[in-house]
């Protein structure tokens, strides 16, 4: 397919990761999963793709979902620096 955009339509996003009740995953269980496996969990491996295809919908949830993760998770040891730098003065 060539295109200068395309639309696709989905049912669900991945904005629940701002919910109150979502657990952030812990980043050296993060480190842990791709050490063993060589990629993020829940994102399918070169093998899967290359045997099943991608579906651009559900990876661009999938991604979008890691990049809020990340976005708490960075958030989170920016207000913990701060407040290191805050006790050092």
């Amino acid at each position: 397919m060539v295109a200068k955009s395309c639309y696709i339509r989905i049912n669900d996003w991945a904005d629940y990761v701002f919910a109150k009740d979502y657990k952030v995953p812990n980043l050296y269980d993060i480190e842990k999963y791709y050490l063993a496996n060589k990629h993020l969990p829940e994102i399918p491996n070169e093998k899967e793709i290359k045997e099943n295809g991608i579906d651009v919908a559900e990876m661009n949830k999938l991604l979008l979902k890691k990049i809020e993760e990340m976005t708490i998770l960075m958030v989170k040891q920016q207000r913990q620096i701060d407040l290191l730098n805050t006790k050092v003065k």
